[in-house]
């Protein structure tokens, strides 16, 4: 897909035609975006131009309300995809994260440690 740009008034085009693109004279070529392929167990979450946020979720079994653009869409002008920031490191004080974009809802396991006080102040250390 290519995103567009008119110089005559400014306004902004996805075109996702198969073949060739020419621009005409009036046409500026501003991206070129791939298409974003979504498994059955992926969801992302994405920005519209009001700023309102929508899912797009690969499992087709879903309605379309609900689904969203998924399982494969290419991202309109102006929208974008929303990047989360996780705690990768084991006692969850955000040393260490990782960018996630793509959600997997496939069961997963993560270790966690917390400390916690009993009443009689005995310092405990919980490892789930």
């Amino acid at each position: 897909a290519v995103l567009v740009r008119n110089t005559d008034c400014g306004s902004l085009e996805l075109l996702t035609e198969h073949g060739l693109f020419f621009p005409t004279a009036y046409q500026e070529i501003e991206d070129v975006q791939t298409k974003i392929v979504l498994e059955k167990y992926q969801t992302v979450v994405c920005k519209d131009t009001s700023g309102a946020f929508y899912y797009a979720s690969g499992n087709t079994e879903l309605p379309e309300s609900e689904r969203g653009p998924g399982p494969d869409f290419f991202l309109p002008p102006h929208h974008e995809i929303v990047k989360h920031s996780w705690s990768t490191d084991l006692k969850k004080e955000h040393t260490t994260s990782e960018v996630v974009w793509r959600f997997d809802s496939r069961p997963s396991y993560m270790n966690y440690e917390f400390f916690c006080r009993t009443l009689d102040n005995v310092a405990l250390v919980i490892n789930v």
